[in-house]
């Protein structure tokens, strides 16, 4: 029994790599130089000492890196994406220390060191004017890639869909005129399209990604099912150091509502003139020459009217009445809500987050946010929008490390 049990676990892992696809790491290269001499320096070290998360400066536990080779060439691969500080060390030269490099998915980062020789002990040179490439000679696509610590102070951004609208080429999940369900969505390693049509099954909260790429043009078949777009997301990981953050914002209620309740008898200038039955039988201003309500509009069955059951054939001034007092009953159950109050109606929302240690080589992270917001059109109840996104990491070794992402999204709309 437990042998056909580790079987079907197996399968389902197999499964769920086979459904992963898009890159979500990136790469580093460069070449190390002696600075006076420009010879290689072979067998020099690069090593990422510390990475910068909410702007602290974590330490790594598990530091990685590679050394030159005979022309002085390093590279190394699988780089979650994040902003590191990144060291340089060879016997006999000062250490060159990069700080706040930052490392994008699916791109190489360009990181070039000239060492200086210094036969005495010293202290290590510290760099902190890393610059990006202005020029990208790997990229053949048009890109953006968004790092979440930079756009996430922004006031408004809030989830995917506020990223996307910081593109001058995408408008309401239009990808360059494209139809909405042309473009791909893929959080993790895996798309997150509904299948039934293609579009977005829902907006993951910026405070759980560590990175956006946005493909509007050019990608590549590593992107599958895609015609106008690909949004390539990064979710976020803890680190070897806790770290939280909570945020809440409310917003008021005057530029739906002009601060006065929809519902007041006062806003409703037309209200206490229906009242009076007597202006059911005046001109209807949207048909002249009819009343506002008369047995013409069809409330009164053929069956009825061809039988000469009711209304009786001439009216008089009662049967108009009784008749507009049929329409006015309806009316009155249109407007059973005036009256009503409407002084809750602020938007507010909740976002927390915290990642860190929870064992030796596991970390976890979470991140949730709670979104309660009034319709434009009045309604006793809001919209509330309720979003989890957590993982666990368990790294095994410096080569191996494995992954549990778990994402919960539940929405209910009031109704009118």
């Amino acid at each position: 029994m437990k042998r056909y049990f580790f079987f079907h676990i197996l399968i389902l892992s197999g499964l769920m790599l086979c459904t992963a696809y898009a890159g979500n790491t990136g790469k580093v290269s460069g070449t190390i130089i002696d600075v006076d001499t420009n010879e290689p320096l072979v067998g020099a070290n690069v090593v990422f000492e510390a990475i910068w998360q909410n702007n602290q400066r974590v330490d790594l536990e598990h530091k990685y890196g590679a050394a030159a080779d005979e022309n002085g060439d390093f590279f190394i691969l699988n780089i979650r994406p994040g902003v590191y500080d990144i060291s340089c060390s060879f016997i006999g030269y000062k250490t060159e220390m990069r700080t706040q490099v930052q490392i994008l998915v699916d791109k190489t980062t360009r990181l070039d060191f000239s060492l200086k020789a210094d036969l005495m002990e010293s202290d290590e040179i510290t760099v902190t004017a890393f610059k990006e490439q202005e020029v990208e000679v790997d990229v053949t696509a048009t890109k953006q890639v968004y790092d979440i610590s930079n756009v996430e102070t922004i006031a408004g951004v809030a989830d995917i869909s506020n990223i996307l609208e910081l593109q001058a080429d995408v408008v309401d999940d239009h990808f360059r005129g494209g139809r909405t369900g042309e473009a791909q969505y893929i959080l993790g390693g895996g798309a997150i399209v509904n299948p039934v049509d293609n579009e977005r099954a829902f907006n993951p909260i910026v405070t759980g990604l560590e990175q956006v790429e946005v493909y509007t043009s050019g990608f590549t078949a590593e992107y599958g099912n895609a015609q106008s777009g690909v949004v390539n997301m990064v979710t976020k990981e803890g680190s070897n150091k806790w770290i939280g953050r909570l945020e809440s914002s409310v917003t008021l209620p005057y530029y739906k509502t002009w601060n006065e309740s929809p519902y007041d008898e006062k806003n409703l200038h037309f209200y206490e003139t229906l009242l009076d039955l007597e202006e059911w039988l005046k001109d209807n201003p949207t048909d002249p020459g009819k009343p506002l309500f008369d047995p013409s509009y069809g409330f009164i069955s053929s069956y009825l009217r061809q039988r000469n059951v009711w209304p009786p054939n001439p009216l008089n001034h009662a049967d108009t009445l009784h008749i507009a007092a049929v329409g006015q009953a309806m009316w009155m159950l249109s407007m059973q809500d005036v009256g009503l109050e409407y002084n809750n109606t602020m938007d507010n929302r909740l976002d927390f987050s915290a990642g860190g240690p929870i064992h030796d080589n596991t970390k976890f992270f979470i991140a949730a946010r709670q979104n309660t917001e009034y319709t434009v059109v009045p309604t006793t109840d809001p919209d509330i929008e309720r979003q989890v996104m957590m993982n666990l990491v368990y790294q095994a070794d410096l080569n191996n490390k494995f992954k549990f992402s778990y994402i919960v999204d539940n929405t209910s709309e009031s109704e009118g």
